[in-house]
């Protein structure tokens, strides 16, 4: 009875401390995860996605996930958010039973799962929809923990089975789950009698399932690393720099201020950089705490190994996009968390005890509720980011933020900014381009996209843009609209050679077409583009357009109706359907 209170209450934090992310919009990779990946809309496609990667990741169940929640929720963000809040509620609740194993006072698992609920440290995961996804892997990996725990304590094989089981499905969600064999490990170190030949048999199968996942993942998906360079340069200066960001995210999981979505760490040049050899002096301490005092206090070196242990994914020994984040913290804060609740609960009088815990429970709500709210938009969310940080692509989302908007003005500032911090940035480029597309200033807007291609040569979006561009000034310029046309239509030919997905070109070749009267390649294009995307409304009413055009009444209707059912708001589109 007890253990359902506290899980109970483990759930009602976690929701007094994220429930007003239910109000928030989709934000920053939301749109490409989600709002802008097509393929989630069926959910037939979900066997093509453990065979393909989606932006560098190979996470099939998570994918998976994303088309369940489409089918359900649409693009309603609520159903998204609490597909967030369910899975950090579920690993909440597991942190509780897998501490509930390990602790001996009864009193630190409920205290240490109630902490993780409500942890600041948390937000990007949870508040941010993306993020939410990855918790799926987190919550399959402490069940598979979870469960050889019980398996190693009373020796019953179907919670080994499904501790495999759990393990694979895991490493379907999230790359996190990787560590898992070492985390056995760390266990049977600290808590088991000793490391013996039967143990290793135990873990035998975890590792095979870890050999044949990476192998299938290389060879099969064809996936290494998910970035091709290290984020400081080389894997020396990135090495030198990961003990001073190690050092770093354990001030925050236990002091999670300041918060922040990006971090701007200076790499260090050489191994006597005072910092670098502080941190390893503090971790070798940890380390050697640990082993020495590992059965006076299992919990502290458990906790101690967990922290590394689940850090290492971001440990940039394959290289990733980023030196540190905050989000890499989730699973390492429940070691700190158990640290907290241990030492918290060494107070001799429990009613004290209980009050410090609660005491830094509420504390920890209110600064992840006040958190929370940066992420409502996108304006939000980088108009915050841009107070902390002078990085190019955090001033670049905040441009496309007021572009999407309509703050053209504050847009064409913020884009501005982030390429004189960065003129390589053809993201940054690119949307300028569009924001001096709405201003009608065609000139600086071709400028901006051909810097964008410069930069990056298959760029489809850009060349799709600058085809647009060429295609405008030609209704303006009617005495040079040939030589426009020509351009437009190389450009347009360039976006879908370099990315023959990109439903947008067909659609928008397909106007510059209709002008030239070439009508059934038009009428091709704009099915090509629908076959892409079945939900292209530009595209159906286009097909409206050129039915209309050529005789054809009732494809046209039938076009303008496809178009406003999938735009009901759109007035323009209303108006072409017969009353």
């Amino acid at each position: 009875m007890r253990q359902l209170f506290y899980i109970f209450l483990i759930i009602l934090l976690s929701l007094a401390a994220y429930s007003n992310t239910f109000s928030s919009d989709f934000v920053w990779d939301d749109r490409r995860f989600i709002v802008e990946n097509l393929q989630i809309r069926s959910l037939a496609n979900v066997p093509h996605f453990f065979f393909n990667t989606v932006d560098g990741l190979y996470r099939p169940l998570r994918t998976s996930l994303y088309a369940a929640n489409y089918s359900l929720w649409g693009l309603n963000p609520f159903g998204y958010h609490l597909n967030s809040l369910l899975w950090h509620s579920l690993s909440a609740v597991m942190v509780y039973l897998v501490l509930s194993q390990l602790a001996a006072n009864k009193f630190v698992p409920a205290a240490a799962a109630s902490i993780f609920a409500v942890h600041p440290i948390h937000y990007e995961r949870v508040t941010f929809i993306t993020g939410g996804f990855d918790l799926l892997g987190i919550f399959l990996l402490l069940l598979s923990f979870y469960l050889y725990v019980l398996f190693s304590r009373g020796r019953n094989y179907f919670c080994f089975a499904a501790s495999a089981l759990s393990f694979v499905l895991a490493l379907f969600a999230s790359e996190e789950a990787l560590v898992l064999p070492l985390l056995i490990l760390l266990y049977e170190f600290v808590y088991g009698n000793k490391l013996n030949k039967k143990m290793l048999m135990r873990l035998a199968p975890f590792i095979v399932i870890v050999a044949v996942f990476v192998l299938f993942r290389f060879f099969v998906i064809g996936l290494g690393a998910r970035a091709a360079e290290y984020p400081a340069g080389s894997f020396i200066a990135t090495a030198l720099t990961m003990p001073k960001v190690f050092l770093y995210y354990l001030y925050l999981v236990f002091v999670p201020h300041p918060l922040a979505l990006y971090r701007q760490v200076e790499t260090v040049a050489n191994a006597f950089n005072l910092i670098l050899l502080l941190s390893i002096a503090v971790f070798a301490a940890i380390l050697v705490f640990a082993v020495k005092h590992r059965r006076q206090n299992k919990l502290l070196a458990f906790s101690a190994g967990w922290f590394l242990i689940t850090l290492l994914p971001f440990s940039n020994i394959l290289p990733l996009q980023t030196l540190m984040a905050d989000r890499y913290l989730y699973l390492p804060s429940m070691a700190a968390s158990a640290v907290a609740a241990f030492f918290i609960f060494k107070v001799r009088k429990q009613m004290l005890a209980a009050a410090l815990a609660a005491v830094v429970v509420l504390l920890f709500i209110f600064v992840s509720a006040d958190k929370n709210t940066e992420w409502k938009d996108d304006i939000a969310l980088w108009e915050s980011a841009a107070k902390r940080s002078s990085d190019s692509a955090v001033f670049s989302n905040l441009g496309f933020a007021y572009e999407q908007g309509g703050r053209l003005d504050d847009a064409e500032a913020a884009l501005s900014k982030a390429i004189s911090l960065n003129p390589s940035d053809e993201k940054a480029h690119y949307n300028l381009g569009i924001v001096y597309m709405r201003l009608q200033d065609y000139n600086r807007a071709a400028d901006s996209f051909l810097a964008a291609v410069d930069i990056k040569e298959d760029y489809a979006r850009a060349y799709d843009a600058l085809g647009l561009v060429y295609y405008f000034v030609a209704g303006q310029k009617p005495g040079s609209r040939e030589i426009l046309w020509e351009n437009a239509e190389l450009s347009f030919a360039k976006a879908i050679e370099a990315d023959p997905n990109y439903y947008k070109s067909y659609s928008d070749f397909g106007i510059l077409r209709a002008q030239q009267g070439s009508f059934q390649e038009a009428e091709q294009l704009f099915k090509k583009s629908l076959q892409l995307n079945p939900w292209n409304h530009e595209a159906f009413f286009n097909l409206g357009i050129l039915y209309g055009a050529a005789g054809y009444t009732d494809l046209a209707e039938q076009n303008f109706l496809m178009a406003a059912g999938l735009q009901p708001d759109n007035a323009l589109y209303r108006s072409k359907i017969r009353q």
